[in-house]
C-alpha cells in the first residue's frame, strides 16, 4: 500500500483485534493417549481456513458504471467541479451523476465520459483522489473490472484497489501500475466479510489517473458461520444448544462432544532447561558453528545484538549462564512435551527497572503452540512487572487453556532494557480429550435440545451453516457449564442440637464448591412489631486504618465479604478498601464510570411500613454526604430510591438514621428481595462502621426470613453451630464453579427449614435424614429404625437395624433406593 493515502483510506485501514478466549472447534476423535494431535477440522470442511470444494456458482452483477453522465470536461482537461461531497454529506458523489446512488469519493471529476481522480494538497503534502462503490455484501468471490490509465501528460500513476469493510477497515488490496494507454484491470478477492457494508475503493497513487467501465460482480462461494449462544442447562441430563440465524442457510450441522481422559495417560512430568551446556567462544558469545544447544530447543539470539548470553554472578538463576535477549526478534522455542503443558515458568531479569520516558518499552513476548498447529501470543511483559534482581514468572493452566505443546519466548520490542532468561520449566500431563457425542446432526431450526448426556462429563458444541453445497466455517466452540439454571437438591438437616445442625444437599456434578445461605426465621408476636432485618458491625476485619486503608493485592472491582471472612452475611463491595472494624469503597477516577459502594445482602423489604436504616460511617473529606439507596443488584447502575445522611463539615465519623416511608416502599415489587447500598456523594474514600436495618411488620404471626450466615463449603454438607436455641432457621444452596476467570453459579435450591432441639423436645422427634456422599450412605435417625438399601436392579445390598443418631454405610458409587422405616428415598453415592 502506498505511503500516501487519503483520509478515507486511512479510515478504511483500521485494524481489528482478535477475539481472545475463543476456542477453536475441532472434529472429535478418540486418540489413544494424551499426546496425539486433535485435528481442528469439520467433517465437511477442508480445514479451518476454508470450506469444502463447492459447485460452480453464477456470478451476480452488483454494480456497473460507464460514466455516461460525466459529459463535462475531457481526459486532457477534466471539468473543474469536484463531484464528491464533503464530510457533512458522507463524501457522496453528486446526486444524479451515477447509475445508482451510494458511490462515495474524494476529488472526483468529470473527464468527458471518464472519471478523473485528481491531486489535492493537505498539510503540505500531495494526495490523490479515490472513488468507492456503494456498500454491498462482497463475501465469497468478489471481482471488480475496470479500465484505467494515467492522466494525459502524466509520467507516473498507479491505482490501488482495496476491499474494505466499512466497520473495520481494509481486508485485502492490490496495486496496479498504469501507463499512458487504457489498461483493463481485473481484481478478485475472497476476503469480504459477512455483512452488507463492504466496498471496493479505487485510489490513485503517484499521479492523477482516469477510470472507466467499472463492473462489480460476486459469486456466493461462502456462507457465514453461525454465532453460537451459551448453552442452556435444562437438567443434569439435557441442555439446549442454540445459535443466531445465518442469512441464506437452509440448515445447520450440530456437533457435540465430551471430554474424557485418554486410554494411555501420561502422568505429570517436568522439562527444565538451564542452558548451561551451550558452547561459547572466547568472546563469550555462542559458538554458532558448534553450539551444542539443548536437545529439541531452537535458539536464535546471535543474528543481532552484542551479547548472546550472560555469565556474571547475579545475571543467571542457576548454573553458569542465562540466554540474553538484546535485539528485537531474539527468541527461544522449547521442544514439544510428551503431553500437553499445564504450567510454564521461567526466570527473567531485566537489565534495568527504569521506564522509557517516551513509553517505548522493551517487551518480552510469551507464545504457546497448540495442537492445532497455531501459535498464540498470550503475553507481553515489560520490565516494571519483573523483579529487579530476577525472579520466576509463571503461567498456569487457567491462562494456558488446553492442548499446549510448545512455548516460545522472544524480544517483541527493544527500548532501554534487555532480558536475561534462565531455568525454563514446563510441567505437563495428559488432559481430557474429545470424544464424539453428536456428529453433523442436521437441524433446520436455530436450537436443539441435547438429551441423555452423562452429568459427570464435560460437554461442548459447535455448529456450521449449510446451504446446498455451501458449508460455513464452524462457530466458536461453546462449553456447557452444567450448573447454571440447575438447582441443587437440598436435604434435611442432620446432627440437630439445641445450638446447631449440619446442612445437607445432594452433590451437583461439576460443582467446585457451594454457596450456602443460612436464614433466621422470625415470627412476629404482635401487630406492628419492629423486626431487625440485619445487623453487621464488621468486627471480623482486623487490619487497615482510615488514613492507610488495606485493599486487595490485585485490581478487584467486586468483592464478597463473607467469602473473604470479613462479614457473616452476603455483603458485597465495589472497589473495596477497609480499616479495622470497617469496610469502605475507594475513590476512583471519574472518567472510569466506576465508584466505591458497600452493598448489603438481599433483605425482605416490604411496602406499607417504614424501613429504618441506622448507620455509622466515616468520611475522609470535608462536607461529604452518605448515600443510602435501595437497589435491585449490587452492580445496578440506578437505584430504586435513596436518602442521604450529611457528614459533618469536618471529616470523620457520623451516626444517623434514615427512614424510608412505607408509602414510598409500596412501589417495590411484592415478594422481591432488595439490597441497601452505601456510598460517598463525592466519590471519595468512605467507610461503613456498623449497620442496623429494622422494619415494622403489620400483623402478628408473620414470618420474616432474614440473612444469618453465608458460607462456601467444598463438600455437600456444612455444620452451623453457636446458633440461638430459641430461634428457627432455614438454609438454601447454590453450586459454584469457575472457568477461564468467569464464575458460574447454579439456581437456588429450595429452602430447607430447621427446628433446633430444645429441652422440651422428645428425643424421638429427631428427623430421619438420608443422604448420599462420597463412597457412603449417610443416615441420621431419631429412633431405632430398620433400614433396607436396594440398587437400581432391585437387588438388596443392605438390610439391618440402626439405633438413633448418625450412621455411615460404605457403598460403591451408584444410585440406590433406601427405605428407613416408613420413609423411602432415592440417593446417589459418588
Amino acid at each position: 500500500m502506498t505511503k500516501k493515502t487519503t483520509m478515507w483510506a486511512m479510515l478504511c485501514m483500521l485494524i481489528t483485534a482478535p477475539a481472545w478466549g475463543q476456542q477453536v472447534p475441532f472434529k472429535p476423535g478418540a486418540p489413544s493417549n494424551g499426546t496425539k494431535s486433535i485435528s481442528p477440522v469439520h467433517a465437511n470442511a477442508a480445514g479451518t481456513q476454508g470450506a469444502a470444494p463447492l459447485k460452480a456458482v453464477e456470478a451476480q452483477k452488483l454494480f456497473e458504471e460507464h460514466f455516461d453522465k460525466f459529459t463535462a470536461g475531457s481526459p486532457e482537461a477534466p471539468d473543474s467541479e469536484n463531484l464528491s461531497g464533503g464530510s457533512a454529506g458522507g463524501y457522496r458523489i453528486k446526486q444524479g451523476m451515477m447509475n445508482v446512488e451510494g458511490w462515495t469519493g474524494y476529488h472526483v471529476y468529470q473527464a468527458g465520459g471518464a472519471c478523473a481522480l485528481r491531486a489535492y494538497e493537505s498539510y503540505g503534502s500531495t494526495y490523490y483522489g479515490h472513488l468507492s462503490t456503494p456498500e454491498a455484501a462482497l463475501y465469497g468471490e468478489a471481482t471488480i473490472t475496470l479500465r484505467a490509465r494515467r492522466m494525459p501528460g502524466a509520467t507516473a500513476g498507479r491505482v490501488i484497489i482495496s476491499l474494505c469493510d466499512n466497520t473495520s477497515g481494509v481486508e485485502d488490496y492490490k496495486s496496479f501500475d498504469l501507463t499512458a494507454e487504457w489498461t483493463e484491470i481485473t481484481y478478485t478477492s475472497d476476503k469480504g466479510t459477512f455483512n452488507d457494508q463492504n466496498i471496493f475503493q479505487i485510489e490513485a497513487s503517484d499521479g492523477e489517473i482516469l477510470l472507466d467501465d467499472i463492473v462489480v460482480t460476486r459469486k456466493r462461494t461462502k456462507i457465514a458461520a453461525p454465532v453460537a449462544n451459551p448453552a442452556e442447562n435444562l437438567s443434569l441430563n439435557a441442555f439446549k444448544a442454540s445459535w443466531q440465524p445465518v442469512d441464506g442457510a437452509s440448515q445447520y450441522l450440530l456437533n457435540v462432544y465430551y471430554k474424557a481422559m485418554p486410554q494411555d495417560i501420561v502422568p505429570e512430568g517436568t522439562m527444565t532447561e538451564d542452558f548451561d551446556g551451550i558452547n561459547l567462544k572466547a568472546d563469550g558469545n555462542i559458538d554458532t558453528a558448534n553450539p551444542n544447544y539443548p536437545e529439541g530447543w531452537i535458539i536464535d539470539v546471535s543474528k543481532a545484538g552484542s551479547r548472546d548470553v550472560l555469565t556474571a554472578n547475579g545475571d543467571h538463576a542457576s548454573g553458569k549462564l542465562a540466554i540474553n535477549f538484546d535485539a528485537e526478534g531474539d527468541y527461544i522455542i522449547s521442544p514439544a512435551t510428551p503431553a500437553p503443558i499445564k504450567r510454564i515458568s521461567f526466570w527473567v531479569k531485566p537489565s534495568t527497572m527504569e521506564e522509557d520516558p517516551n513509553y517505548n518499552y522493551s517487551l518480552l513476548g510469551v507464545h504457546i503452540l497448540r495442537e492445532n498447529g497455531e501459535w498464540e501470543h498470550i503475553a507481553n511483559l515489560p520490565n516494571y512487572w519483573m523483579q529487579a534482581g530476577g525472579g520466576i514468572y509463571t503461567f498456569d493452566s487457567e491462562v494456558l487453556g488446553d492442548y499446549v505443546r510448545q512455548v516460545k519466548l522472544d524480544m517483541v520490542s527493544l527500548s532501554n532494557c534487555t532480558f536475561a532468561i534462565d531455568d525454563v520449566t514446563l510441567t505437563y500431563e495428559s488432559q481430557p480429550v474429545p470424544y464424539p457425542f453428536i456428529s453433523d446432526l442436521k437441524v433446520t431450526d436455530t436450537a436443539k435440545v441435547v438429551e441423555n448426556i452423562d452429568p459427570e462429563k464435560e460437554y461442548y458444541y459447535y455448529v456450521t451453516a449449510q446451504d446446498g453445497d455451501l458449508v460455513s466455517k464452524p462457530s466458536a466452540t461453546i462449553w456447557v457449564d452444567g450448573i447454571t439454571g440447575i438447582a441443587p437438591v437440598v436435604l434435611p438437616a442432620t446432627a440437630v442440637t439445641a445450638t446447631g445442625f449440619t446442612a445437607n444437599w445432594e452433590p451437583l456434578p461439576h460443582a467446585e464448591s457451594y454457596i450456602v445461605n443460612l436464614y433466621e426465621d422470625i415470627t412476629t408476636q404482635q401487630p406492628d412489631q419492629k423486626v431487625t432485618l440485619l445487623h453487621e458491625d464488621f468486627d471480623k476485619i482486623e487490619d487497615g486504618t482510615v488514613d492507610n486503608p488495606a485493599a486487595p493485592q490485585y485490581y478487584t472491582p467486586k468483592m464478597s465479604l463473607a467469602k473473604e471472612g470479613m462479614a457473616n452475611t452476603d455483603w458485597t463491595v465495589l472497589n473495596p478498601i477497609w480499616a479495622k472494624g470497617m469496610i469502605g469503597g475507594k475513590e476512583v477516577n471519574e472518567w472510569s464510570g466506576a465508584y466505591g459502594l458497600v452493598v448489603s445482602p438481599l433483605l425482605p423489604i416490604k411496602g406499607g411500613k417504614n424501613l429504618e436504616v441506622e448507620v455509622t460511617a466515616v468520611s475522609t473529606v470535608e462536607s461529604d454526604t452518605l448515600y443510602v439507596v435501595v437497589m435491585e443488584s449490587p452492580t445496578a447502575t440506578q437505584a430504586v430510591m435513596g436518602l442521604t445522611i450529611p457528614f459533618n463539615k469536618q471529616k470523620g465519623s457520623v451516626t444517623g438514621t434514615v427512614v424510608f416511608e412505607g408509602r414510598y416502599l409500596d412501589m417495590l415489587e411484592d415478594g422481591r428481595l432488595y439490597h441497601l447500598g452505601f456510598g460517598s456523594q463525592k466519590g471519595k474514600n468512605m467507610f461503613v462502621d456498623q449497620v442496623t436495618v429494622r422494619q415494622v411488620r403489620a400483623q402478628a404471626g408473620e414470618q420474616v426470613r432474614v440473612p444469618a450466615q453465608l458460607v462456601y463449603p467444598s463438600d455437600n454438607a456444612v455444620a452451623f453451630d453457636a446458633l440461638n436455641a430459641s430461634s428457627r432457621y432455614a438454609y438454601d444452596v447454590r453450586a459454584y464453579r469457575k472457568k477461564d476467570f468467569v464464575e458460574y453459579t447454579s439456581a437456588y435450591s429450595q429452602v430447607m427449614p430447621v427446628s433446633l432441639v430444645t429441652a422440651v423436645d422428645e428425643p424421638g422427634t429427631l428427623p430421619t435424614a438420608i443422604a448420599g456422599s462420597k463412597g457412603a450412605l449417610d443416615l441420621t435417625l431419631g429412633h431405632t429404625t430398620r433400614v433396607a438399601v436396594y440398587d437400581i436392579t432391585g437387588r438388596k445390598v443392605c438390610d439391618r437395624q440402626f439405633g438413633p443418631g448418625r450412621h455411615n454405610v460404605t457403598l460403591a458409587p451408584a444410585i440406590y433406593i433406601v427405605k428407613a422405616g416408613s420413609q423411602t428415598a432415592k440417593v446417589m453415592v459418588r
